[in-house]
């Protein structure tokens, strides 16, 4: 259940990667790319450590191209680690179905996408830069090895569910509006009924989800941010 970022990470040496874009490269530069290169026909995209020689490319280099931004800070997801933890920042932890979050090695491909959904995530909304917010099992989300240049899979903390000024309003306003999967959207009403939320509003929003208006106040968001869906 999404309201509609995680908390502060202590970053490793690793966290901040140059990778390059080499525009229009010449046949004899493909003929030598390595391994970790990705072609996109007019550009190819690669870890600046990995270029042996660049004579004649024009080169575009990229610090740090992996960076999210998780409530207002700008962290890399796979070289960045959770400290100063809050409730906000931990996950439910639980194995069924529901939101999650990955990401790719670079420029998102139509062929990387198919492979998600053959490897039963359905890809459910871009995230910028390079990734996908996909709906998921947990076992799903680790099997990951028939998709092409997969780089990260994580899920979607409660922190990246409410927006920070929805969190911390002072405003105690009973009604508020929250995005839920659309496939599912029963049985997390049903889920939200059982915990006592009244549904005044239920309604398609596009084929990824359903719009809810549900009476709830702020201190009960992160108890419905942890519900699947």
């Amino acid at each position: 259940m999404s309201f509609s970022c995680p908390g502060a990470m202590a970053e490793t040496s690793d966290a901040n990667p140059i990778w390059i874009k080499i525009h229009k490269p010449s046949a004899e530069f493909r003929q030598q790319l390595p391994d970790e290169a990705i072609d996109y026909g007019s550009f190819i995209w690669m870890p600046d450590q990995a270029l042996a020689r660049s004579a004649g490319q024009r080169i575009e280099r990229i610090e740090n191209p992996f960076a999210i931004d998780f409530a207002g800070q700008t962290l890399d997801p796979k070289t960045a680690t959770l400290e100063n933890r809050s409730e906000w920042d931990t996950s439910a932890n639980h194995a069924e179905p529901d939101f999650r979050l990955v990401q790719f090695n670079g420029p998102i491909k139509n062929q990387w996408l198919d492979e998600l959904r053959g490897a039963g995530m359905q890809p459910i909304q871009y995230r910028h830069p390079y990734s996908y917010i996909v709906w998921a099992n947990a076992s799903t989300l680790t099997e990951n090895r028939s998709v092409s240049q997969l780089r990260w899979v994580g899920e979607l903390l409660p922190a990246m569910r409410v927006p920070e000024q929805s969190r911390n309003s002072s405003n105690n306003h009973s009604h508020t509006m929250a995005l839920i999967h659309a496939a599912s959207a029963e049985a997390i009403v049903n889920k939200l009924r059982v915990a006592g939320i009244t549904i005044e509003i239920h309604q398609p929003l596009n084929t990824h989800f359903h719009m809810l208006q549900i009476e709830a106040l702020p201190e009960r968001y992160l108890e419905l941010a942890r519900i699947p869906g």
